[in-house]
């Protein structure tokens, strides 16, 4: 956790404010008891930095020399103000990189300058130059002054004026400081999901705690569970660069709304004793308890699910004239596509409906989304061989309990005989006595699978099928003449 202070640097030209805001600011925030240092380049210039001149790399060596005694003071301060004119773009961003020092530009105009320059500095510049009184190297006017390109604030003081003008710079760093605290509060919780996901030791009842963080954090960042786990392991040696990462994908003002959110589902607690269905009727539940699947038609727009089709399409390149031939190059995980936009597919996967059905058969309100793959299985042919898994359970043996519930949505219409979705059904009532685990399960499928009848399902555009873990399935091979695309999903019950 990075426990220095903020760094901030104000730019601007000499008389435009930038000691009259440090003052104003450095009153308000003692009173408010927050540790602040100001660092006045007019005031280190008579001892730090004494030795220096006014040419462009002296000046550049003054900041240089400003920064490192800034951060320095970060080390005991919650806010580090620079007050510096700091003419050059090259300068104020070695400061930024360096000590990620915010730049806020106090601009005012060349008028208002010289009518608040009561040592008549700026008129003494502007002298003839072979006027003896004439003041060289005065930034702004013989000496160059760029322009800031990347200000993280700019204060017009001119329009503003001095009280406006303090009151936004307050405002600026209170905000920046409250994000600090929100990210350094998160580097911290995120460092004890990452060395729980790694090393899996715990309490058990602190086990559950942070297992449900870890899906919140899922659901909330839209991560895959491939993409988490890459990332995880990836940069497990130094939570910080996790953080980073999660920053260069989300930018600055998104991660600190995700982690809000997050925040907050952590923090409700509030778990109902009793559910309610809200859309399954008890024939349906019924139906799911005895036969461990459900298959439900008319809940999604179909033009949902078109979307998501034209997306894998142009996602995997696919098109109505390629060859079989074509089809082997396309980079899938079987018939899975795992690696893809995942807001692309955010509509269906937070659907309000869905949900409610996953709480119905979950019968908790406590769930949580999780990515899930998208699914494309094309028809096979003398070129084109099926890559879909056999009969199987995509279960973690480890567990005490299966209780997690399985889905997918066909995206258009699926014959019995075009790739459908199939399953055992009711296996989920036998599964407890046929003592399945990690090293029997292949030789129990191999058995089920010539001892019991394998049903698919067939489907309309949009139909939601959802099954119990512990019910072997299958996708099928594709004997139609069109694709068969599918969304899965995953919702994860966190009571």
């Amino acid at each position: 956790m990075n426990k220095k202070g903020l760094v901030i640097q104000l730019t601007g030209l000499s008389g435009a404010g930038k000691t009259t805001l440090s003052n104003a600011v450095e009153g308000y925030f003692k009173e408010n008891n927050i540790r602040i240092a100001i660092v006045d380049g007019d005031v280190y210039r008579q001892h730090l930095c004494a030795d220096l001149g006014f040419s462009k790399a002296d000046r550049i060596e003054n900041i240089n020399r400003l920064g490192k005694h800034a951060d320095s003071l970060a080390d005991e301060n919650e806010v580090v103000l620079i007050a510096a004119i700091n003419p050059y773009n090259e300068a104020r961003k070695k400061l930024k990189e360096i000590y990620n020092a915010h730049l806020i530009y106090i601009n005012s105009d060349l008028d208002t300058l010289i009518q608040r320059d009561t040592k008549g500095l700026y008129k003494k510049a502007m002298l003839p130059d072979d006027n003896p009184n004439k003041i060289n190297h005065f930034t702004g006017i013989s000496d160059p002054f760029d322009i800031p390109i990347e200000a993280d604030l700019v204060i017009d003081t001119a329009k503003l004026g001095i009280v406006k003008s303090s009151e936004l710079l307050c405002d600026y760093i209170v905000n920046e400081l409250n994000t600090k605290k929100l990210f350094d509060s998160f580097l911290i919780e995120l460092d004890q999901l990452i060395k729980f996901i790694l090393n899996n030791t715990s309490s058990e009842e602190n086990m559950k705690v942070l297992s449900k963080k870890k899906h919140y954090l899922m659901n909330v960042f839209s991560l895959g569970l491939l993409e988490f786990y890459e990332v995880v392991y990836q940069f497990s040696e130094n939570t910080t660069l996790i953080f980073d990462w999660l920053l260069q994908q989300n930018g600055k003002l998104e991660l600190v709304h995700k982690i809000k959110t997050y925040n907050n589902l952590v923090d409700n607690k509030e778990v109902d004793s009793k559910y309610f269905n809200k859309i399954i009727t008890d024939e349906q539940y019924n139906f799911w308890e005895e036969n461990g699947y459900i298959q439900l038609s008319g809940l999604i727009d179909e033009n949902e699910c078109d979307k998501v089709v034209t997306y894998i399409c142009n996602l995997l390149n696919i098109n109505d004239t390629m060859s079989y031939d074509e089809l082997n190059n396309i980079d899938l995980q079987g018939i899975m596509v795992n690696k893809f936009d995942y807001k692309e597919s955010s509509t269906l996967r937070n659907h309000e409906l869905i949900k409610m059905i996953y709480e119905d058969l979950y019968q908790s309100n406590e769930i949580i989304s999780e990515i899930a793959p998208l699914g494309f299985n094309p028809p096979v042919s003398k070129s084109y061989s099926f890559r879909g898994s056999s009969l199987h359970w995509d279960i973690d043996f480890t567990k005490e309990e299966f209780t997690n519930i399985q889905g997918l949505i066909y995206l258009n219409d699926v014959d019995a005989d075009g790739g459908a979705f199939s399953l055992i059904k009711g296996f989920n009532k036998e599964f407890t006595a046929f003592n399945v685990d990690a090293q029997n399960a292949q030789s129990i499928l191999e058995s089920l699978l010539k001892n019991r009848d394998v049903t698919p399902l067939k489907g309309k555009k949009g139909d939601l099928i959802l099954w119990k873990e512990t019910i072997p399935h299958a996708a099928t091979p594709n004997h139609s003449d069109v694709p068969r695309f599918v969304q899965y999903l995953n919702f994860v019950n966190l009571i």
